[in-house]
């Protein structure tokens, strides 16, 4: 799956999935980072940085994992492939849609 249609996919789990009320990036390797606006009712993700709470970074494969539900947060969290700088709490409520 290419890194667009991880974004996409991305982008329709979190259309159905309460606001997580804040901003993070997600760092997806040498592929690229996703700002994920979460301030609104409808979320808004963009190439451009906006002021981030958080910043979870993991590895494209980590990454299109979660996107496609193969693999929980949990397990990659524990086993370093996916790790969490900033608010912890805001990056817990944007995990709970994987």
């Amino acid at each position: 799956m290419d890194f667009i249609s991880m974004r996409q996919k991305l982008f329709d789990m979190a259309a159905q999935h309460k606001p997580i009320e804040g901003c993070i990036a997600m760092r997806v390797g040498a592929l690229g980072t996703i700002y994920w606006d979460g301030t609104g009712a409808v979320p808004v993700f963009h190439e451009e940085e906006c002021e981030v709470a958080a910043v979870i970074t993991t590895d494209a494969l980590s990454f299109e994992r979660l996107v496609t539900r193969v693999s929980k947060v949990k397990p990659l969290f524990l086993l370093g492939k996916l790790k969490v700088q900033g608010n912890m709490q805001l990056a817990m409520r944007a995990a709970e849609m994987f």
